[in-house]
């Protein structure tokens, strides 16, 4: 994958991961088992992007 791609595959997770960030604040308080999918996919996304990162 060249680096025009890795970097817009950080940027979209990025975003991905801002709007689960909007979704747990939203949701705070009312259903526990969707806020911790969702934090459990953000883990995943840092772990995806420090991965990407590193292929630079």
């Amino acid at each position: 994958m060249d680096k025009k791609k890795r970097l817009k595959k950080i940027r979209s997770l990025e975003e991905q991961k801002e709007k689960h960030r909007d979704k747990i604040a939203s949701y705070e308080g009312k259903d526990y088992n969707l806020v911790d999918y969702w934090e459990r996919e953000i883990a995943r996304m840092d772990k995806d992007i420090e991965e990407e990162k590193s292929k630079l």
